[in-house]
């Protein structure tokens, strides 16, 4: 079924060029308006109870956005949020996930990706990430599984090294 009615977006970033510039291209697609805007946690969190949204969206500009996720998930559990930030570290981003963040997306992605991330966590979808983010996670997964074991590794002395092994039965 289709949506008739706008997505209610409420936006929060520290940097007034960041929130003028998401507002802007979020209604100018037609299918969005912005139900509140805030330029510091505190500003978001007083004018949540005012102006409910569909969507959150939080830049890491505001400070500490686990905080601010945790603030949010008390008082508005069933609202998704969505982090743009630019960080790229796996434990932080992984971090922001379970503080309460059901998207996130790097600063440098385009507009349209998280145009389309929030899209997918209104449809009730979890752990949504851009293709940016998936790859600072998933190059660090590989990384982590190389250091935990490298086959051809030589510890102290003893050379270590890895055979296939098979059972014929």
């Amino acid at each position: 079924m289709m949506r008739i009615e706008k997505i209610r977006l409420v936006i929060a970033d520290g940097q007034p060029a960041v929130l003028t510039g998401l507002q802007a291209w979020f209604e100018a697609r037609g299918r969005y308006c912005i139900a509140a805007s805030a330029k510091s946690a505190g500003q978001l969190l007083a004018q949540i109870e005012e102006a409910t949204g569909d969507v959150i969206i939080i830049g890491d500009a505001l400070g500490d956005s686990h905080e601010v996720l945790r603030a949010l998930r008390e008082r508005h559990p069933h609202t998704p949020v969505v982090v743009l930030t630019s960080e790229f570290d796996p434990r932080t981003l992984l971090a922001m996930q379970h503080a309460g963040a059901r998207g996130i997306a790097s600063t440098r992605d385009e507009l349209r990706e998280l145009g389309r991330m929030c899209d997918r966590v209104l449809s009730g979808a979890e752990g949504v990430v851009s293709r940016r983010i998936a790859g600072f996670l998933q190059a660090t997964d590989e990384r982590v599984v190389r250091q935990a074991f490298d086959a051809n590794a030589v510890y102290g002395r003893v050379r270590t090294r890895a055979r296939p092994f098979s059972a014929i039965t």
